[in-house]
């Protein structure tokens, strides 16, 4: 139920934030384009969230993402409680430019959560071809490396908590796994399951949790889709 929730919000967006009509108002100009986000749960042994943008709340479980939701322009408050709306991990202004792309994740403990915002650039890819970046949300890790397993050189060097590398172009394929090392090192941090970067998709593969964990809140490679 908790997606069908949310996918119904999301025409109306969060109490009012995603667009409601595409006709033009008589009494004036129509509308600016609208942002477009998707938002990540990248905080470790978070299970039970609830999450609103500007209004009704929904629920979020530890890495789960919520994809191609629209924003009209403007500042909004972003906040983040427990399933019973008493304790309030997170209170945050974010901001939506008309026609832009963006991606939400949220990172570290519930005590010291953090909301991270990636700008994200966003152009056609031929069926032939995939586009995708790498993200690191882990607390515990300054600098990662990203490998194709199997390959030897990695396809994304020193990547530094909270940021994401430039998109980069990829053949389409169908059974992919990640590696998320150390950086400079052989240090084997994490690893995804088998992912499709399929032709014409735009793709982001993050690494969430924690490497001083080794329970539910150890690294998680996971990936998000645009």
């Amino acid at each position: 139920m908790k997606k069908l929730f949310f996918s119904a919000i999301s025409s109306l967006l969060l109490g009012g934030l995603l667009l409601t009509s595409c006709m033009p108002s008589a009494d004036g100009p129509p509308p600016p384009p609208n942002a477009l986000f998707n938002l990540v749960n990248a905080s470790p042994k978070s299970a039970d969230l609830k999450v609103s943008l500007g209004g009704n709340p929904s629920e979020m479980d530890y890495k789960e993402v919520f994809t191609r939701l629209l924003a009209t322009p403007g500042t909004y408050k972003f906040k983040v409680t427990n399933k019973e709306g008493t304790r309030e991990f997170l209170n945050k202004d974010v901001e939506f430019v008309s026609g832009k792309y963006y991606s939400l994740v949220l990172v570290d403990t519930l005590s010291k959560m953090e909301l991270v915002v990636l700008k994200d650039s966003i152009v056609n890819v031929s069926q032939d071809s995939a586009r995708i970046r790498f993200a690191n949300m882990v607390p515990d890790v300054e600098k990662m490396d990203f490998y194709i397993k199997g390959q030897a050189e990695p396809v994304a060097k020193d990547v530094s908590y909270k940021t994401a590398v430039e998109f980069m172009r990829v053949k389409s394929a169908s059974s992919v796994i990640i590696e998320a090392k150390a950086s400079g090192t052989n240090e084997l941090l994490g690893t995804s399951e088998a992912k499709e970067f399929k032709g014409g998709s735009i793709n982001t593969i993050f690494a969430s949790g924690f490497k001083s964990l080794t329970d539910e809140g150890k690294i998680h490679v996971g990936l998000m889709q645009h």
